[in-house]
């Protein structure tokens, strides 16, 4: 990863690649994993099971399985659940999951923020939510606009729990280091020094790494700067196999996350 001196506007210049290497890679991750673009022989077994496939709007509960190694026994609801003013900030995700956490909290002043491209909420979904304290940013990760609205939203608070559990939808996210670079500093500006957690989800480590994208070496650098991080490449409770992520930050954390030159 390069260094996070990176312009703003050169977020929006970052190449993929050709039409012809994406569908290479397509295929590598579909050979890789047996899920990704719904044509494994995984994806098969499952067709119809809307268990299986349903990431967008589900609950706290589903996000505790898939985060369930990272998690080391523990569920979601616990690290929050001692927030005096929870902030919650949940990615590519409608605000189903941040109900459903703020649900089983008592405290007052809470604040959700779900970022997703669109905001499909019912009016009485809307109401709901404006009770809980939970908004919604229209936004996309690759775009300095969007971080900027959230910052505007959180308006001065950080956030005790980030998540990003996209499912498949992080197939959508290029396969590039700068960017994930990018994403992961701006995340640690907005994550509380008082021990605030991000869980993230990610494509496989080996189809990652196959990009040029080098988790475990970054995890390893992480660790080396007293870093509190947790990864795990495995498979998840719903069969799916992911990389996920647990990183905490703490008064002792470093201001920026280092990365990999």
């Amino acid at each position: 990863m390069d260094n996070y001196s990176m312009e703003e506007k050169t977020i929006e210049n970052i190449q993929i690649g050709d039409p012809e290497q994406e569908t290479t890679l397509e295929e590598r991750v579909d050979k890789l994993t047996g899920d990704f673009f719904g044509r494994g022989k995984k994806a098969e077994l499952h067709k119809g099971d809307p268990d299986y496939w349903k990431t967008y709007g589900s609950s706290i509960e589903d996000y505790d399985k898939s985060f369930r190694a990272v998690l080391e026994g523990g569920h979601i609801v616990d690290l929050v659940r001692d927030s005096n003013e929870p902030v919650v900030v949940d990615l590519m995700s409608s605000t189903e999951a941040i109900a459903s956490l703020f649900g089983q909290l008592s405290q007052s002043n809470k604040l959700g923020i779900a970022v997703s491209s669109e905001d499909d909420r019912l009016p009485d979904k809307k109401r709901r939510d404006d009770q809980m304290g939970i908004k919604h940013v229209p936004g996309d990760l690759s775009q300095p606009a969007s971080w900027k609205t959230l910052k505007e939203t959180l308006g001065g608070r950080k956030a005790n729990l980030i998540l990003e559990r996209g499912g498949m939808g992080v197939q959508s996210l290029p396969f590039n280091e700068n960017f994930y670079g990018y994403v992961f500093n701006r995340l640690w500006e907005i994550v509380s020094e008082d021990g605030g957690t991000i869980l993230i989800q990610g494509s496989t480590t080996h189809a990652l790494e196959q990009t040029g994208i080098r988790v475990k070496e970054w995890v390893d650098l992480l660790k080396s700067n007293g870093v509190d991080v947790v990864l795990d490449v495995g498979e998840d409770d719903f069969g799916f196999d992911y990389t996920t992520l647990k990183i905490v930050k703490t008064p002792e954390s470093p201001k920026k996350l280092p990365l990999l030159r």
